[in-house]
């Protein structure tokens, strides 16, 4: 699920960390989440757990566990307005099949935006950082509430806990800890494929192209997204070319692209077996954008970006 206001985004990330003196009784969880920003409130997206969060300007809260949504169909709504978005995998389902949900929150306004981030349960009370250092407060009586911070120093490389692992320090930016893990990486006619295995999750990175905006732009899908799926059907690929095969090849034959055509248009045919490596990938942002940096095979590194702008993707180096 990444697959991302105008005007105000309170987006998930590990860039801050709130310092909590916790009874025994605490949990602490170091995980991936994803955020969508609505009309009128927030949805959160819990990778380790698949529970989905609502969370709606006016103080209420609901919780849907993975089991609540997962056998549903997708998001029945379309028709979206101009500016926003119509909603897509595990926030589809609860949003197109929960009339509460649609009046609470109202249409999105901005994609989906993944994150390393951490959530803390305590007494069944759950508290997530948000990117300013403030916490989500979400109470087992339905209701959230957001709290501030203690002031700090504005953060400079000095006084950040993690560095940039590529690149030059970005002045008042702390940047989230660097996430090394397994990976494997396959490249395409028009793109490459990135599989990452703490999360499941996979990356799809789409060449820059005319049909595209003249942008390289990326896509984002959680395991959840492709592992109901079968293995992709045997095709016959053109001399040179492979099939995609497992995650990459499921993400590859049944899921839709940037453009709203099938991957495997957008993507063409690969051109050589998927290879296994070691990536580290680190997320920053502000409140109006995100980066996450990841590292590729032979060295180099990418920044996907989103944010006001939109969705691109570029060379760090």
């Amino acid at each position: 699920m990444f697959q991302k206001p105008r005007f105000f985004l309170f987006v998930l990330i590990a860039a801050v960390t709130v310092a909590l003196v916790l009874p025994a009784a605490a949990q602490v969880r170091s995980v991936y989440v994803t955020t969508q920003r609505f009309d009128s409130g927030l949805m959160v997206w819990s990778a380790d757990n698949g529970t989905i969060y609502v969370l709606a300007d006016t103080g209420e809260a609901q919780v849907f566990p993975l089991t609540a949504y997962t056998s549903l169909p997708d998001n029945p709504i379309f028709g979206d307005p101009p500016g926003r978005l119509r909603p897509i995998f595990g926030f589809g389902k609860v949003w197109g099949h929960h009339r509460t949900v649609r009046d609470r929150l109202g249409w999105p306004v901005l994609p989906e935006i993944g994150f390393d981030t951490t959530i803390l349960v305590q007494n069944a009370t759950i508290f997530i950082t948000e990117l300013d250092g403030s916490v989500i407060q979400i109470n087992s009586s339905g209701t959230w509430t957001r709290s501030s911070a203690p002031p700090t120093p504005p953060p400079t490389p000095a006084n950040c806990p993690y560095s940039f692992f590529v690149g030059q320090p970005v002045e008042d930016i702390c940047p989230g800890a660097p996430i090394t893990t397994t990976a494997a990486y396959q490249p395409y006619e028009r793109g490459f494929m990135i599989w990452l295995a703490d999360a499941g999750d996979i990356w799809v990175f789409l060449n820059a192209a005319p049909q595209l905006g003249g942008a390289g732009r990326w896509l984002h899908f959680a395991e959840s997204a492709y592992r109901g799926f079968a293995d992709a059907a045997p095709q016959t690929p053109p001399p040179g070319k492979v099939q995609p095969v497992s995650g990459f090849g499921r993400v590859w034959y049944y899921l839709t692209g940037y453009t709203g055509q099938p991957i495997s248009a957008e993507l063409g045919w690969a051109t050589a077996p998927e290879s296994g490596y070691t990536a580290t990938r680190q997320a920053w942002g502000r409140t109006s954008h995100s980066h996450v940096y990841l590292s590729l095979p032979d060295g180099r590194v990418l920044d996907a970006y989103q944010g006001l702008a939109g969705i691109a993707w570029g060379w760090v180096q």
